[in-house]
């Protein structure tokens, strides 16, 4: 299998061909993932893929059919595969075994941590073209979750600190900025115990693999089924757990449209 993306990514990738391998009993040739000690290789080492072959890519796959065809084969993985259909009837070893890793000091029951990508979600002063169902997200989404209730401690984790809704978060909350590494910060949202989700595949596995008893999941983006519907077949994510009440979903204002990542956007989205 071939990795595609970041952490995020790489996680559902590695419990896609795991769950195929072990189920038809395969050989699995995967890369480690640095922080997840039993993300291995399985059985013999797998040479360069030969005739009888199957390739699969996008998001979407009929892993059914996959798992029930018992024959021979090589299959090659080179998409994301992020539908949580595919993980759910195997959380409990993926959870305990697959991605077992340590985690930061689990977090107090009344303390919220917020997660709040920044970095590649703009093109602010930068040439580069961002993801257009990769959306941020406004100011009153996040005060609408902080006045829910008295929090004893808000943490904001973040890839970029010096972000202006970062400082907002911090200023407004009075609340504490992580900003480590990749692994330190999915650790800390991993032992949270209420956590806010960005559009983001990163912070998802973060909050599914914990132990929190609240995930707050914003329907936008990637993570907006209506939206979602709207690609092609293949390339449909789908990512909202629906067999845990710790999951609620909150539809913020003003992430209808395709994401620009524009100046006028975050300001927009501050102002909000």
């Amino acid at each position: 299998m071939t990795y595609r993306g970041r952490l995020g990514n790489n996680l559902s990738e590695y419990c896609v061909g795991r769950i195929i391998a072990e189920h038809l009993g395969f050989n699995l040739r995967a890369a480690p993932i640095p922080g997840f000690p039993n993300v291995k290789s399985l059985g013999v080492p797998v040479g360069e893929p030969i005739d009888p072959c199957q390739r699969f890519d996008g998001h979407r796959i009929d892993l059914a059919r996959i798992l029930s065809d018992r024959s021979p084969r090589h299959i090659v993985l080179s998409g994301f595969f992020q539908r949580y259909e595919y993980f759910r009837p195997y959380k409990t070893v993926i959870r305990d075994g697959w991605l077992a890793g340590d985690a930061a000091e689990a977090a107090g029951l009344d303390e919220l941590t917020i997660h709040v990508r920044a970095g590649d979600t703009w093109r602010i002063g930068t040439q580069r073209a961002v993801h257009t169902e990769y959306h941020a997200l406004p100011f009153s989404f996040y005060r609408s979750i902080v006045r829910s209730r008295r929090w004893s401690r808000v943490t904001v984790v973040t890839d970029d600190p010096s972000d202006p809704m970062v400082r907002k978060l911090a200023d407004d909350t009075s609340g504490e900025v992580q900003s480590g590494s990749v692994l330190d910060d999915f650790n800390v949202m991993r032992a949270s115990a209420n956590l806010v989700l960005s559009v983001s595949t990163y912070a998802w596995w973060a909050g599914w693999l914990s132990n929190a008893r609240q995930i707050f999941f914003p329907v936008a983006g990637i993570f907006d089924e209506e939206r979602v519907r709207l690609k092609n077949a293949a390339w449909q994510q789908n990512l909202w757990v629906d067999d845990e009440p710790r999951y609620q979903a909150i539809r913020p204002k003003g992430v209808e449209g395709p994401w620009t990542g524009s100046e006028d956007d975050r300001q927009r989205l501050l102002n909000s």
